[in-house]
């Protein structure tokens, strides 16, 4: 018995990792915020404070070019970062 497999034709995507500008850190604070956690949860979780955690994301932000935090998270999604 044969079975007609796909072809990884035209059709098919590919998803391409780039290289990642956040740190080490910036990506802790973005996986937080992917799973819906708010700034002060952020911080307890990660033993931060509120404002270091206001600073990661205002940076991520400016390195993804994001202007808010569903665009950030999409935008490292789309990356392979998350």
């Amino acid at each position: 018995v044969m079975y007609d497999l796909p072809y990884p034709g035209p059709t098919t995507r590919v998803r391409q990792v780039y290289p990642c500008p956040l740190s080490a850190r910036e990506l802790d604070v973005l996986r937080e915020l992917a799973d819906g956690k708010v700034y002060k949860q952020i911080a307890l979780r990660l033993d931060l404070s509120t404002s270091t955690v206001r600073t990661h994301l205002h940076n991520i932000y400016r390195k993804l070019g994001a202007v808010d935090r569903a665009q950030a998270v999409i935008s490292a999604s789309e990356r392979g970062w998350l």
